[in-house]
């Protein structure tokens, strides 16, 4: 593999460990961008906007009063 094969591999790496919920956001930003000389606050930008596996939507529910008597 020459270094931009290995850059690419290790950059597609990353993007699933963070897909995966293995690696935070800023941690991912600051390699993405080292390894694609693309500037942090772009790197940020696109990677925030990736999906992530690890991510669970819970429903909204409305909150029901105790029905508790007061001690």
């Amino acid at each position: 593999m020459t270094v931009s094969e290995k850059n690419v591999s290790a950059t597609i790496d990353l993007l699933i460990s963070y897909k995966k919920g293995e690696i935070n956001l800023k941690n991912t930003v600051i390699l993405f961008s080292q390894l694609t000389d693309i500037s942090p606050h772009v790197a940020a930008e696109y990677i925030s906007a990736l999906s992530r596996s690890n991510v669970v939507e819970l429903a909204a529910t409305q909150r029901v009063k105790s029905k508790r008597p007061n001690s």
